[in-house]
């Protein structure tokens, strides 16, 4: 960041700059200036084709669906070979009124020509995508398959270094808050953990709706913090005062972020810092592997390449949280995000008591910046979700390894029995 915007200050008129500093803005969740960044390269480079697929990318996390169609549809008609365009392209419900012939170049042969392999992973994933909405999910899945393959052919698997980081700290930890007790005017960290797919987002934004909570999303706080306090613990270093020294809090009485390998802290969090809360968010395992399987992941959770590794992930986290909600069972909330689509109200009443907060009318209403797998102009989200539930059932031929599984597990094989 600091190096881009040097590179600015020195050629103000450097277009591939400003892209490249939305592109770091938007992985550090900060969508509204990436935004504004992307949009001064497209002034500056009208006809810069990855410019405008970029800002359809921040349009959909900022949920302007109808701006990132118009965007996305430009960047393909600027450069028609550009394949990250087709994979934004078939997340949104697109307007049908319009001319789709992109969807026919989608599934030629012609678009593969000169293509690289990250780009024809963007291809299979697309067609994966629009052939789901054309209901040929025999298709659907070939093509997500082949992906995934590649995808891990490129990049390789995370499952075995984060089943070691599971295990690393899974540990007893001593109890060590520090000086934080004498700190009681900080603000309450609240962790929102689980899986992929699982619900985080929508969680958070419910909680969002309390102006005392500052909203952070996915980051590296965590991890940082956790990192300079291994290093140093023998300097009586509080955790919990290197984890909100990421932050500008100001004056908020809750910090929630919904960071997936926050979950690999839960015990060393929970045994060191008194005010955490914890909220586990997990779902329909097929579901959940399913919704994990089919998103292009890239070079982030490389795990989700493989449906073994999914469904073995998704036991062992599951076991590891109800071994640590044992041991700190005020601190932790399980949520089921399967009972919260179909049951909102009492569901988000539950959660609030659980945090000691006031139920108000206004948490049925959150405001998302991003839905599910598929996007609409209107972002209602909570109910568009219900639609994926019990989805893993178009699936079950690519999901018979996830199965054979959980029917072999003695004290998950519940979850499918329950699905019947």
């Amino acid at each position: 960041e600091s190096h881009l915007l040097k590179t600015i200050e020195l050629e103000p008129g450097f277009a591939e700059a400003h892209l490249n500093l939305g592109n770091i803005w938007k992985d550090l969740g900060r969508s509204q200036e990436a935004e504004a960044s992307t949009r001064k390269a497209i002034e500056l480079k009208p006809d810069f084709a990855d410019a405008h697929a970029n800002l359809g990318a921040i349009l959909i996390d900022l949920g302007k669906v109808q701006e990132a169609e118009i965007s996305i549809r430009k960047a393909i008609e600027i450069n028609p070979k550009l394949t990250k365009s087709y994979y934004l392209m078939s997340l949104l419900i697109y307007s049908l009124s319009s001319d789709n012939k992109w969807e026919k170049y989608l599934f030629s042969d012609n678009i593969y020509k000169d293509q690289n392999d990250v780009s024809i992973i963007d291809i299979y994933f697309a067609r994966a995508n629009i052939l789901e909405k054309h209901s040929d999910f025999d298709q659907a899945s070939n093509y997500l398959t082949k992906g995934n393959n590649l995808n891990r052919k490129i990049y390789g698997s995370s499952y075995l270094s984060i089943k070691d980081l599971m295990k690393k700290f899974s540990k007893k930890w001593n109890s060590n808050h520090g000086d934080v007790l004498k700190e009681d005017d900080l603000p309450t960290p609240i962790f929102i953990v689980g899986m992929p797919r699982s619900g985080k987002t929508i969680t958070e934004s419910i909680l969002a709706c309390n102006d005392s909570l500052l909203k952070c999303g996915e980051n590296n706080a965590l991890e940082n913090a956790v990192e300079i306090y291994l290093e140093g613990e023998k300097k009586s270093l509080s955790l919990y005062k290197l984890y909100l020294d990421n932050f500008q809090y100001s004056e908020k009485s809750y910090i929630s972020t919904t960071s997936s390998m926050n979950l690999i802290y839960t015990g060393l969090v929970a045994s060191h810092m008194e005010k955490v809360k914890i909220i586990y968010c997990y779902r329909n395992p097929l579901d959940n592997i399913k919704e994990v399987y089919r998103k292009n992941m890239g070079l982030r959770s490389t795990y989700a390449t493989s449906i073994t590794e999914l469904a073995n992930l998704w036991i062992e986290t599951y076991s590891l949280m109800e071994q640590y909600k044992n041991t700190y069972h005020s601190k932790i909330y399980f949520l089921n995000y399967d009972k919260l689509v179909l049951n909102i109200k009492d569901e988000i009443k539950s959660l609030l008591s659980w945090l000691g907060w006031k139920y108000k009318d206004k948490y049925l209403n959150p405001k998302l910046e991003t839905t599910t797998i598929n996007y609409s102009s209107r972002l209602d989200s909570i109910g568009i979700n219900k639609s994926h539930i019990n989805s893993w059932r178009n699936y079950q031929g690519m999901l018979k390894p996830a199965i054979k599984i959980f029917n072999n597990s003695k004290s998950h094989k519940k979850w499918i029995e329950s699905l019947h």
